[in-house]
């Protein structure tokens, strides 16, 4: 599955700004997209549902790595332990991981792409490992659903009230299998013996 993210990587200032954002990125790759693509806000700021997308998907644990990209002291092991420990607290929950860096965002640092430090199939595959270890299992997001609704306008300079940064909005949370440890989908086989 691909989601979007916006066609620039800058927090989503209202509905309208993240419609935009979302329709230029979806001409860009459209041969790539199902008929109705995910969607998670740049830093998880703007989580308003956009019409014609389904979303918005946040996340729940993360292990800053960003700063392994950007040599800025992380470490895989560090990102890894971090990602676990947050899953592991929750019983399940979305990742958030980042397998492309952006010259929009390494430039204005003075970085070059020789100076980054991607490292996400090394991180993935170990967290992949550490999550079965704990009897964890992998499932897709559910098939989306359209927003139909309009969104309304929010001001530019505030984020709406009840604005959620993590997670799926209360209308589709229900729709997201969550397995527990020792849980697995039907059709595969568990984890744990």
């Amino acid at each position: 599955m691909i989601g979007l993210h916006g066609d620039r990587h800058r927090p989503f200032k209202s509905a309208e700004h993240a419609a935009r954002e979302l329709s230029r990125c979806a001409e860009r790759v459209g041969d790539y997209l199902g008929d109705t693509p995910w969607f998670r806000p740049p830093y998880g700021i703007g989580a308003w549902p956009v019409p014609g997308f389904a979303g918005p998907v946040g996340w729940h644990a993360q292990g800053r790595d960003w700063d392994i990209t950007y040599r800025h002291g992380q470490t895989v092991q560090a990102c890894v332990a971090a990602i676990t420990t947050g899953i592991v607290r929750r019983d399940g929950g979305i990742v958030l991981l980042h397998d492309f860096a952006a010259a929009t965002e390494f430039t204005p640092a003075g970085l070059t792409e020789a100076d980054l430090d991607l490292r996400i199939i090394e991180i993935v595959t170990l967290l992949i490992e550490r999550l079965r270890g704990a009897g964890f299992s992998f499932v897709p997001l559910p098939s989306p659903t359209r927003t139909a609704v309009s969104a309304p306008a929010a001001p530019e300079h505030r984020l709406p009230p009840g604005n959620r940064r993590y997670g799926l909005p209360p209308s589709q949370r229900r729709a997201v299998p969550r397995l527990r440890r020792g849980q697995y989908l039907e059709g595969s086989a568990p984890l744990r013996t």
